[in-house]
């Protein structure tokens, strides 16, 4: 079971996110992903714990590619 119910869920850490600008741009680009569902920034651990969207094809490689296009790339944990 996922942290938000048992919906998947996904733990990816973002080594460049230090400050609530990052954070900002970070859940932003999250948002604009069509197959996140509800998700949590924790920036003092440069952390994001999210979950998918039943029926959505999304997988790490596309929330990378969105993160990193926001200056912010990702490392699955």
């Amino acid at each position: 079971m996922g942290l938000f119910g048992s919906k998947p869920s996904m733990i990816i850490s973002i080594p460049n996110m230090n400050c609530g600008h990052c954070e900002a741009k970070v859940s932003n680009a999250l948002k604009a992903l069509e197959g996140v569902g509800k998700f949590s920034v924790d920036l003092p651990g440069k952390k994001v714990n999210l979950t998918l969207k039943p029926g959505k094809e999304l997988g790490f490689d596309a929330i990378n590619e969105a993160l990193s296009a926001a200056g912010y790339p990702a490392e699955q944990v």
